[in-house]
């Protein structure tokens, strides 16, 4: 069938009224709270040396592998409607390693759309450039709209991403669902997403704005210009102490905005995953 872009926002977000999607959502959340709790504890491992560096790292490679899982039995139990057991026991092991692949393929070629988006952009600029565009609207004005500029120039190169996206993304629910390997699942994806880029955008619009207000509390969490000043006031007021406080300020996020950030996440991710089990469902095999 096609895609009823309406019909699959509501659907989308419908599985936020099923016992499926609130487990889910409670699944991912506690798993978000775990990994902020690892950020605040991972200063002091560092910190510790060699012993706790290889702490840290077994624990990043534990939480890694628990996300896998989780990733695989969210999207099996919003696919059938029943958060069951079975679906983050049964048959896991190949889906997640079989991930790790796709999310690395995925990863590739968004990265070259990137690329090839900031090539286009650079390009445009220096058409604009070489037919006197700058002269005409003078520096202090362009300096004036640079934030806005970035903005759009931004927008521009995360739609060049987006392609790759949309026609590997029905690879995601292939592989927890219907046990597909990896190249099998990213070929199907390709052939499945065909035609109907437009629909899967104009569908999706909604949980860009979730992906967008989650990157925007990740910022409030752990804010850059904070981190920079903090450093320079504790090299200068502590001296040889200054690398053990810096790390601590660059690692550990602020508690109210990391909990808002876990918490928008965690709405972020389920929705996607439902996203994604839609798509699945509704475009033709």
């Amino acid at each position: 069938m096609s895609l009823d872009i309406v019909d699959t926002i509501k659907s989308t977000f419908g599985r936020f009224k099923t016992g499926a999607g609130l487990g889910v959502l409670g699944i991912v959340l506690v798993l978000g709270l775990l990994g902020l709790g690892f950020t605040f504890v991972l200063p002091d491992l560092v910190s510790m040396g060699g012993a706790g560096i290889l702490a840290a790292g077994i624990a990043a490679v534990v939480m890694g592998i628990i996300g896998l899982v989780v990733t695989v039995g969210a999207i099996r139990s919003l696919e059938s409607g029943s958060l069951d057991v079975e679906n983050f026991t049964s048959n896991v092991v190949r889906p997640s390693l079989s991930y790790i692949g796709a999310y690395i393929v995925i990863a590739v070629f968004t990265f070259i759309a990137l690329i090839i988006g900031s090539f286009a952009i650079g390009a445009v600029a220096v058409v604009l450039a070489q037919l006197g565009v700058v002269e005409m609207i003078g520096i202090s004005t362009l300096m004036s709209l640079a934030p806005t500029l970035g903005a759009i120039a931004a927008g521009v190169a995360g739609l060049f991403a987006l392609y790759p996206l949309l026609t590997l993304s029905i690879s995601v629910p292939r592989i927890a669902v219907d046990d597909e390997r990896m190249f099998e699942a990213l070929d199907n994806s390709v052939v499945t997403t065909s035609g109907s880029k437009l629909a899967m955008f104009l569908a999706s619009l909604p949980i860009l704005v979730l992906y967008i207000v989650n990157r925007a509390t990740a910022n409030m969490a752990v804010p850059s210009s904070q981190m920079a000043g903090t450093t320079g006031q504790l090299g200068a007021q502590y001296g040889s102490q200054m690398p053990s406080q810096s790390l601590s300020s660059m690692m550990t996020p602020e508690l109210g905005p990391a909990i808002v950030m876990i918490v928008v996440g965690a709405f972020f991710t389920t929705s996607l995953y439902s996203f994604l089990v839609e798509l699945n469902q509704r475009l033709p095999e």
